[in-house]
């Protein structure tokens, strides 16, 4: 049965179920407890509807610097010129994606089929920010000119390799230098030059308001040719009229190069390196309906500290819906898994790997899908020999291919038995509740008396206040263990940097607060609930479904779906509003000249009168308000779907 076959069926459940629901709501005979569960059904079913719903998804791969996954799209999508895939030649020549050791993508790269005409797009870096970037860029280069460190902390400018390269094309065009004063000489300047006078000099000749071109056609040639030239160009920054990137979007016409993706893909996106434990675009990639989310990791790390950190801040949850579309993908080269210590075959290895990776997602307390543990050969295929490739097996790499699609089929296929099962649970629910018998009616009286006592405890439960000054102390440390000279970025750009965003940070913490309340809470919670239920008299129904049951689920489904509506509004508000608040404050431009400057920040040491002075301003009644705001949140919403009266 095709996937496109499952889905209408669900969809058909989903039709029948919605039915029953609606003429049950116009029965004046159904009792408040069958009202209460129908509409939480009703609720849930509509999702599931949603995540149905969706034809075709995009991929997105995501990992760390030089773990692989450029490689792997381009092996897998058929992003290769196959004429120079061949013996003694560069690997890299054959890819038309750039790849190579360490990270060489400057940026987002997202790649859309079946389109109508083959193009690349750029969202364009703007131009305070660019400038910002060549600030540290000239900064940079004169520390290491002059042999700077500015203090006892080692107060380096760090700036990301591809993109000082990028800059440095941007300068030098087809030019070459050999090391920095080389460079220097060829823009006029010397060694002794300040980084005022580089950045004015590279100002100039940049002319970065002027690059203002962000769409690039295919008119006609070798197409193959043209997209890896020109994506090449914008990539390192060798395009005269091209901008500093913050997102390359490559169309492609099937006429001038058809990657032969199954019809439920609708584009795949290769993300910027991973560098940091906290990525809000990943996250909020893996919520959408229409995502499904890789996961990548060498094998040695697989299961890393990293990549745990990004997943736990959206598998930790009760939220069953995400995992069913997040993939660990770890991208074996050779023949890493035969090699496995203790393995005595690649599928002993294998299976050690996963079993290790369980093992962390455990440790982690991250909630993860047993069927989304895949292993796959980056280069399977294709021998190399350093850069130089010794042999290539086309059947292997079409091989593999249909592994990893049949891998993501047999993924979307099980989200579909899942949502066709709850559905079909759903069903069986509702007829239940809509066949209870006079006898029951008394038992549903009771129930019903246990869910408004329910409510009453949870009215006392739910009121203690969170401690106002725990999330300054987290901010103290998170602050304290970043190297100066992210924290240095991240002050230039007013708290907003990719590698440590203030805002995102202090919501990080506060919802860490908010979920070990909840997670404390819960416990008494949970008790209470299993002392109530213990002794009611059970009329058991087909399947084992009973009212015990069925209530219990009820209470605890809307316990759950209401502290994650709660959760995630607290962190998207808590950032919104400490940036609302910080952002346009004076605070930046004081801190911006403490680097290197002992005279301003008072010889306490960058890093401590950066913090001293951020949490600081940051110790704000608005964001302690924003924490006990949504515990109530939280009590109001629950104690609102388990109110009966009325219904």
């Amino acid at each position: 049965m095709s996937l496109e076959t499952k889905r209408k069926e669900i969809l058909k459940l989903y039709n029948e179920l919605e039915t029953k629901i609606d003429i049950s709501e116009n029965e004046e005979t159904t009792n408040a407890l069958t009202k209460a569960i129908l509409e939480q059904i009703q609720d849930r079913i509509k999702e599931i509807k949603e995540f149905c719903e969706v034809e075709k998804y995009d991929l997105y791969f995501n990992g760390e610097v030089g773990v692989g996954k450029t490689t792997f799209i381009s092996k897998i999508f058929n992003l290769i010129d196959y004429n120079k895939l061949v013996k003694n030649s560069k690997l890299s020549s054959a890819l038309l994606l750039a790849t190579g050791s360490g990270r060489t993508t400057v940026c987002e790269v997202q790649i859309v089929p079946n389109k109508e005409k083959s193009k690349i797009c750029l969202e364009p870096v703007e131009t305070k920010e660019f400038y910002i970037r060549l600030k540290d860029f000239c900064e940079s280069l004169e520390q290491k000119l002059k042999g700077k460190i500015k203090n006892d902390e080692k107060e380096e400018i760090s700036i990301a390799a591809e993109e000082k390269k990028l800059i440095e094309n941007m300068i030098l065009k087809d030019k070459k230098a050999d090391d920095d004063k080389e460079f220097l000489q060829q823009i006029g300047l010397n060694e002794n030059s300040t980084s005022e006078e580089i950045f004015n000099t590279i100002k100039n000749i940049i002319n970065y308001e002027n690059r203002t071109q962000t769409t690039f056609e295919f008119e006609s040639g070798d197409f193959k040719n043209w997209l890896k030239n020109t994506f090449s160009k914008i990539n390192l920054g060798k395009n005269d009229n091209a901008p500093l990137p913050k997102k390359v979007v490559i169309e492609l016409n099937n006429n001038d190069l058809d990657i032969e993706v199954p019809s439920y893909i609708n584009s795949i996106v290769d993300t910027r390196g991973i560098d940091t434990g906290i990525r809000k675009d990943i996250e909020d990639n893996m919520s959408l309906k229409n995502s499904i989310s890789f996961m990548c990791e060498k094998i040695s790390t697989y299961g890393s500290e990293k990549c745990l950190e990004i997943l736990s801040q959206k598998l930790k949850s009760p939220e069953k819906d995400i995992q069913n579309r997040v993939v660990l993908l770890g991208l074996e080269r050779g023949t890493e898994l035969e090699d496995v210590e203790g393995a005595d075959s690649y599928e002993e290895g294998k299976q050690q790997k996963i079993r290790e990776a369980k093992d962390n997602m455990h440790s982690s307390r991250v909630i993860f899908n047993a069927n989304n543990f895949w292993l796959l050969n980056s280069i399977s295929g294709i021998e190399a020999s350093g850069t130089k490739i010794i042999e290539v097996n086309e059947n292997v790499i079409e091989e593999e291919q249909k592994r990893f699609f049949n891998n993501i089929e047999n993924l979307i296929e099980k989200m579909y038995e899942k949502y066709s099962e709850e559905l079909k649970n759903h069903i069986q629910i509702s007829n239940t509740l809509l066949n209870i018998s006079d006898e029951e009616e008394a038992e549903v009286k009771n129930i019903e008396n246990i869910v408004n006592e329910t409510r009453e405890h949870l009215q006392n439960v739910l009121t203690t206040e969170l401690e106002n000054n725990n999330y300054l102390k987290t901010l103290e440390n998170r602050i304290y263990i970043k190297h100066a000279s992210t924290i240095r970025a991240m002050v230039s750009r007013n708290g907003v940097y990719d590698s440590f965003d203030y805002y995102i940070t202090i919501s990080k913490i506060l919802k860490d607060e908010f979920e070990k309340f909840y997670d404390y809470k819960r416990a008494n919670i949970d008790g209470y609930l299993a002392e109530k239920f213990k002794n009611i008299e059970q009329y058991e129904k087909d399947n084992n479904l009973n009212l015990k049951k069925i209530t219990l689920d009820f209470i605890n489904k809307e316990i759950n779906k209401d502290y994650l509506d709660c959760i995630n509004n607290l962190e998207k508000n808590s950032a919104e509003k400490s940036k609302e608040l910080l952002y346009n404050d004076a605070i930046w431009h004081k801190m911006d000249g403490y680097w290197g400057n002992s005279e301003k920040r008072n010889d306490r040491g960058y890093k401590v009168a950066i913090k001293e002075d951020l949490i600081e301003k940051t110790d704000l009644e608005e964001l302690k308000a924003l924490k006990n705001m949504y515990v109530e949140k939280l009590k109001e919403k629950i104690l609102e779907a388990l109110k009966l009266e009325g219904r």
